[in-house]
């Protein structure tokens, strides 16, 4: 076998028509087996839990061991993943998974196209051996190390926070490179998906440790935790802000931030919180990443590699929230809801009179216009002094606003939201023909 695992093995070989390929066969009675040892687990989990000196969940570790490790043993879920994956990296010309072969595949074996390349594996032992060199040369390829970090933060960065679909078992022997720097990502027995909420949430997390901002980085946690509601949120503050503190004050190596998630999460699970399972996987992909990432560049923690990508994601969600296409849709749907309301509203107070007269409700109308009539001028005229007034102040803070975008984000290093600066201009354009028709 060209790969050996606890539930299968891996084979390579050839086709009638000559092409190579890789068919993974799962061990004799492993399913069996399995089953016999996790209950064994659960009932050990469970005496476990029954201790009040221990306060984590052991039975909801082994359900998800359960939950994760029999998805791996069925290979036709495993091929479909391998196909969604590949579908959404369709476009990006670094990145592919081995093509499957259906007709070849059950839920016992699997057979792929046969992926010739250099591991990561392979390439993390290079760069220990010759820790001074950019260059990697292995069995003929030739790699620079800089090209292979950003296709592997790229990826990561992708999968987080763009599809939300997670290669789950991205150790270094399931990552492959062939000529060009191209990628070949295989083994997606294991694959974590996440809402959009939940990206937003991670990323949030994330910038949190970029800024060091512990209060914030506490509320965070505080809306993960959906089980068991936090019995003190002061002492957890208190504890992010040490973690934070150790961050600032030790090396990358001493305090990375996979260490920092690790120990978030044991020290929110000491104050009785308790993550929701999807955070764990995610926890485990992006501690595999970063440990590859620093063996790569010692100096650089895969978090200073995703703060630009914060960036340009910041300036990507306000161009996007500021869409004028769609922001004139939607001021077109509530100025024609205006319209109906004016148009249909005599209608409906008359025979609002109607339904109240027929009920014997009486209605007395009073003109009081005659004498009220000096009075109502004096407060009309006020009234448009007073819209005047505000309209100056509000046309000031948009010329500000303006002016400021002008300055930040064409004359500043930002790159510049097109429509951002359009739907400020048009605004300040719309507020001056109001303007002018108040006067």
């Amino acid at each position: 076998p060209i790969g050996v695992a606890s539930l299968g093995q891996v084979h390579r070989a050839v086709l009638r028509n000559g092409s190579s390929v890789a068919i993974k066969v799962q061990r004799p009675n492993v399913r069996q087996k399995l089953k016999t040892d996790l209950r064994l687990l659960r009932l050990f989990a469970k005496v476990i839990d029954f201790l009040p000196i221990f306060k984590d969940d052991f039975d909801g570790f082994i359900e998800e061991f359960r939950f994760w490790t029999m998805r791996e043993l069925d290979y036709l879920l495993e091929a479909s993943n391998s196909k969604v994956f590949s579908d959404l990296y369709g476009n990006n010309p670094n990145v592919s998974t081995p093509k499957v072969y259906w007709d070849m595949t059950t839920v016992n074996i699997l057979t792929t196209e046969y992926v010739d390349g250099v591991s990561m594996k392979e390439i993390l032992a290079d760069v220990r051996s010759h820790p001074e060199k950019e260059e990697i040369s292995i069995r003929g390829y030739h790699f620079k190390r800089q090209r292979i970090i950003e296709l592997g933060v790229d990826l990561l960065y992708t999968q987080f926070f763009k599809h939300g679909f997670i290669h789950g078992d991205p150790h270094p022997s399931n990552i492959l490179f062939s000529e060009g720097h191209h990628m070949h990502i295989i083994d997606f027995g294991i694959v974590g998906k996440m809402t959009k909420s939940q990206m937003a949430l991670f990323m949030e997390i994330l910038k949190s440790l970029v800024t060091r901002d512990y209060q914030k980085l506490t509320r965070l946690l505080i809306s993960m935790d959906q089980v068991t509601g936090v019995d003190d949120p002061d002492k957890l503050e208190n504890e992010v802000k040490q973690m934070l503190d150790k961050f600032d004050t030790s090396s990358i190596q001493e305090a990375s931030p996979t260490a920092l998630l690790l120990e978030m999460s044991w020290r929110a699970n000491s104050l009785n919180i308790q993550f929701p399972k999807y955070f764990t996987l995610i926890g485990k992909v992006y501690s595999i990443y970063d440990g590859v990432i620093q063996s790569l560049d010692p100096f650089k923690s895969l978090l200073d590699h995703f703060e630009p990508l914060f960036e340009r994601a910041v300036a990507s969600e306000i161009e996007e929230n500021f869409d004028l296409r769609k922001l004139s849709l939607e001021i077109y749907n509530m100025l024609s809801d205006y319209k109906k309301l004016v148009i249909e509203s005599p209608a409906k107070i008359r025979d609002l009179f109607h339904e109240l007269h027929r009920d014997g409700i009486p209605i007395r109308l009073v003109d009081n216009s005659s004498h009220n009539t000096e009075r109502q001028a004096e407060e009309v005229t006020d009234s448009r002094v007073k819209i005047k007034e505000k309209f100056h102040l509000l046309l000031t803070f948009v010329l500000l606003g303006a002016v400021t975008i002008f300055m930040v984000y064409v004359l500043g290093k930002y790159d510049v939201p097109v429509s951002l600066v359009v739907l400020f201009y048009s605004f300040t354009a719309i507020s001056i023909i109001v303007g002018w028709l108040i006067n």
